[in-house]
């Protein structure tokens, strides 16, 4: 396996190419306006703001798309191996993950019919030219943005900009998302069933929340329909089990397409009822199964970057995870092997080495209570310890955020300084697209005000 360092030359020289696109406009104010329009039409929104708030894709070169691809894949199957592991042995690896209720651990021991657990998965991660990608958790049950990734594709490259630059610098590629997606999920569904019978699949979320991304869940509606899926939007509160299937409206569903997370499942058990049931009873096709909470975990990357746990890893793979994934604990008062290799105390460790560490609630999501250890005094980080101490924290060795500089999606478009993050979406273990955030500080998340771009593959610029 190749992991060498990819030259980015090719995306640099593409960035000041779509740069002379705009300053070549002859009334950029009107194309911002119909991009915009665009934006919308495509429901590309969160809640009532823009989910793009930028006037240019992300560019990446070809040797840059194929070093990411085969490092996502790499830790991927590393994860697998973990998955694997706790599957046959929850009770042992569960403690070492964190904190599980009665009812999500008795959900994860489920059977849920699968060969492999991931059919849909997305790794969070940075990538720095010059550096490499290094990835900082996994989203397992919440893969979210991959419809809106490939529609905000689709509004770029119908620009006028989009043309100019491409006359500019020849052949400029998309990144196939939706078509990774369902071969996926078909695959499963034979997995699942042995069937080719063409099956009838639920996309699933408490809808009119504050969560639900409801227009994304029309992409993929339509992206299911055109592979001849029979496919349905569902709140779980408008399901039912009636022992043998688990019916919407009355009509049997084949396949849960689940957005909706575990943690809200659990804070709703009642109104999740014929979901749950069905998922006990194996009546119905998960993607992706309970177990997936799992992953959610932060604290799988301390299963990962332990030194004594190995999973039957190979020496590559072994490599990989450890040049690319943080060295990451669960907070406690234990000693550990520290990232120098050397036993020592946990504690004592994170109050002295602040500059370097990140401390993240283990099972949440949207940048919820994050610290930096860098952005805080001393007093303040040894109280953040102390929450984490109480509380179910990991603390994760710092890792390069990168920046580029962006046009705003403005009349008139002034440059801005944005970091971005790269999250691989990952299709039972094979690269499947790249979601890339922006965002005005280190943690780039929509949920948290950030913004989203899609990523063209250019190359001989």
């Amino acid at each position: 396996m190749n992991i060498d360092l990819p030259d980015p030359g090719p995306a640099q020289r593409a960035r000041l190419a779509w740069q002379d696109a705009i300053t070549t406009s002859t009334d950029i104010a009107a194309e911002v306006e119909k991009l915009e329009a665009d934006f919308r039409e495509r429901e590309l929104v969160y809640g009532d703001r823009l989910l793009c708030t930028v006037l240019r894709p992300r560019f990446l070169s070809t040797s840059e798309l194929e070093y990411i691809t085969a490092i996502s894949e790499a830790v991927q199957s590393g994860i697998v191996a973990a998955l694997s592991a706790i599957k046959a042995a929850p009770e042992r690896y569960m403690a070492m993950l964190g904190e599980f209720s009665d009812l999500e651990a008795d959900l994860i021991r489920l059977d849920y019919g699968l060969s492999r657990p991931d059919v849909s998965v997305r790794l969070d991660g940075f990538y720095v030219p010059g550096e490499g990608i290094r990835f900082v958790e996994v989203s397992g049950s919440l893969p979210s943005m991959d419809g809106y990734t490939e529609e905000l594709g689709f509004a770029f490259a119908d620009t006028d900009i989009f043309e100019r630059f491409q006359r500019e610098v020849g052949t400029v590629a998309s990144i196939d998302i939706s078509g990774p997606v369902t071969d996926s999920i078909w695959a499963a569904w034979t997995d699942y069933s042995g069937s080719a019978a063409t099956p009838t699949i639920a996309v699933v979320d408490w809808l009119g929340g504050r969560w639900a991304d409801e227009s994304e869940f029309r992409v993929f509606r339509r992206r299911f329909e055109a592979v001849g899926m029979n496919a349905v939007i569902a709140d779980p509160r408008e399901l039912e089990f009636d022992g043998d299937r688990l019916l919407h409206a009355g009509k049997p569903i084949d396949i849960v397409f689940r957005r909706l997370i575990p943690q809200h499942i659990l804070a709703n058990p009642d109104d999740a009822a014929p979901l749950l049931d069905a998922a006990k009873a194996n009546a119905v096709c998960m993607v992706n199964p309970l177990f997936n909470s799992v992953c959610d975990r932060k604290a799988i990357f301390a299963l990962l970057t332990d030194p004594d746990l190995d999973f039957g890893m190979s020496r590559t793979i072994r490599k990989i995870i450890d040049l690319c994934v943080p060295w990451t604990r669960r907070v406690s008062d234990t000693k550990t092997t520290l990232p120098s290799g050397e036993l020592g105390s946990l504690l004592d460790y994170c109050e002295a080495n602040r500059d370097v560490l990140v401390l993240k609630p283990n099972y949440d999501f949207g940048g919820v209570d994050v610290r930096l250890g860098w952005h805080h005094t001393l007093a303040e980080w040894r109280t953040a310890l102390e929450t984490a101490l109480s509380h179910d924290y990991v603390v994760q060795t710092k890792i390069a955020v990168p920046t580029e500089e962006f046009p705003t999606l403005e009349a008139s478009p002034r440059p801005v300084e944005r970091h971005l993050d790269t999250a691989p979406f990952m299709r039972s273990g094979r690269f499947g697209g790249i979601l890339t955030r922006l965002s005005d500080n280190e943690l780039s998340n929509v949920t948290a005000g950030g913004s989203a771009v899609p990523t063209f593959i250019v190359d001989g610029v």
